[in-house]
């Protein structure tokens, strides 16, 4: 998984802004998608009942919340980190409101900010003033979303009842991993991200599945499966996968 970040360097800066307003940083939008977990602010004066974002383009100056969390007072004088839950999509920008106080920035060097002096945490499609330059104390740090696993093939083997007799996925996961229709629908550990379909054809007695695998590296087909459920793929090399 790749590390996402959103925002600029939370540090000492040479200017301060007011943070009653709703203060949209413009500089390092989100690298990828996923969650920022922790959020990072440097106070020039205490800031009471903080609430930060991240924050979509609609059009133009007007922008949206995508997610939002409260993470309350935060003490002025240095750098403070907090945890966080935010959906974060690739190109968002990180944004915060707090009922009083101050935040570090300079007024220049930046990639500039949008502001409203309102409350606009959360909104929708709302219009925001624009100013170049400045720059803002405020960052996020994340992960794109799923988790890194190696499959060494079989990678599939379903029988008619859904059961899977050999996947090495390098979790704890119990079989059956992966159980489909007969339409190769209701997985719920999906292929098609990384490979071609038809990832997996089996019969209509297959189980509801308890995961399924979503992947667009691997040509169609790569797994083949007659109505025994057989399926050979000695040749193949270990590969890796992302799941979501």
């Amino acid at each position: 998984m790749a590390a996402i970040d959103i925002g600029a360097e939370a540090k000492d800066r040479g200017d301060s802004l007011t943070a009653s307003y709703t203060l949209i940083a413009k500089d390092n939008p989100a690298n990828a998608s996923g969650k920022i977990t922790s959020i990072e602010i440097w106070a020039k004066t205490d800031l009471e009942g903080c609430e930060v974002a991240t924050f979509f383009v609609v059009s133009g100056d007007n922008l949206s919340t995508r997610d939002t969390q409260l993470i309350g007072d935060i003490v002025a004088g240095d750098k403070r980190t907090f945890e966080v839950d935010l959906d974060v999509e690739a190109g968002d920008y990180i944004g915060v409101h707090c009922i009083s106080g101050t935040i570090e920035v300079d007024t220049s060097g930046g990639a500039g900010l949008w502001y409203y002096n309102a409350d606009y945490i959360p909104c929708t499609n709302q219009a925001f003033s624009s100013i170049g330059g400045y720059i803002m104390s405020l960052k996020g740090i994340g992960a794109e979303a799923g988790i890194d696993v190696s499959i060494e093939p079989p990678l599939i083997a379903v029988n008619s009842e859904g059961k899977t007799p050999a996947m090495s996925l390098g979790v704890g996961l119990e079989p059956p991993l992966i159980a489909v229709n007969s339409q190769a629908l209701t997985t719920t550990f999906v292929l098609d991200r990384i490979f071609g379909v038809p990832l997996v054809a089996v019969n209509s007695q297959a189980l509801i599945p308890s995961l399924s695998i979503s992947p667009e590296i691997i040509l169609a087909p790569v797994v083949s499966i007659d109505s025994e459920a057989s399926l050979c793929l000695p040749l193949l090399p270990p590969i890796t996968l992302q799941l979501w």
